[in-house]
């Protein structure tokens, strides 16, 4: 999955919601733009917008593998979770060389001094065997 197929199931989600771009604004407090921003794609947006985004029309990003499955509610439950999924396979420089991105940045979202951004999570959960849903 890529950014604009992720922005795409926010706003599907939205939509099913009810919810119109103003009053995500109101609820979110985002700006017009910043929002149009997320939407659309137009930047690498980090997750914990995403995550305002999310609370703000009553849903949730899922990971999911097989019959595994994890709610992802903020950067740290993020951070949390990459650890110790990452343990299982891959050491911190392997999963950077597999997902394309640094070593650095690998330890320092593990050691939550890095918020992560949405094409880095999702080259790291690709990598790690899940698929992302934005469900209800």
């Amino acid at each position: 999955m890529n950014r604009i197929e992720f922005s795409q199931q926010l706003i599907v989600q939205r939509e099913s919601a009810g919810i119109g771009k103003n009053e995500l604004c109101r609820l979110t407090g985002f700006t017009f733009n910043q929002l149009q921003y997320l939407e659309k794609a137009s930047n690498n947006y980090n997750i914990n917008l995403v995550c305002t985004y999310l609370t703000a029309i009553k849903s949730k990003m899922v990971l999911l593998k097989g019959k595994k499955r994890k709610v992802i509610c903020d950067f740290e439950g993020f951070a949390d979770w990459m650890t110790s999924t990452r343990k299982l396979e891959y050491t911190q420089r392997a999963l950077a060389d597999k997902a394309g991105i640094t070593y650095v940045t690998i330890a320092n979202i593990e050691s939550k001094k890095h918020i992560v951004r949405i094409d880095t999570l999702l080259k790291i959960v690709d990598v790690l065997g899940y698929t992302v849903k934005i469900e209800k």
